[in-house]
């Protein structure tokens, strides 16, 4: 039988590693995003990609939307596959370029920033009512 001394060494030292870990992984994660979205930045006009990423962060918008309503809840990858099938028809209405690569990188974008800088993302709403 292992001690409880042991259990709480070896907690100790899985949670030392996991506070190093974290930050880590984070700061490869982000500048892997941004490395992606330069890539896919330079395969579209500024035009194209701005009107792709306002119309991606619309629809993430919508999916979080979604979630309020109890008959509309859904998990993060049916928001992920709801967000990719709306955005095939938006940018095929709008004769945009579908590429899958590129539409996940806006979507991963579109909720990095949504959740890193939500006051950026989100409207401006007013506190008290506009009479």
């Amino acid at each position: 039988m292992i001690s409880e001394t042991v259990y709480k060494l070896i907690e100790a030292i899985l949670l030392a590693f996991i506070s190093v870990a974290v930050p880590i992984l984070t700061a490869y994660f982000v500048q892997w995003l941004k490395a992606k979205m330069e890539h896919v930045k330079g395969q579209l006009s500024a035009e194209q990609y701005q009107t792709m990423k306002f119309m991606i962060d619309g629809l993430v918008m919508a999916a979080e939307q979604y979630n309020v309503i109890d008959t509309l809840k859904m998990t993060g990858a049916e928001k992920k596959a709801w967000v990719i099938e709306e955005a095939e028809k938006l940018f095929e209405k709008n004769n945009l370029p579908f590429d899958a690569e590129t539409i996940l990188n806006l979507i991963e974008t579109s909720v990095y920033n949504a959740i890193t800088q939500p006051e950026k993302f989100l409207p401006n709403v007013p506190d008290e009512p506009v009479s």
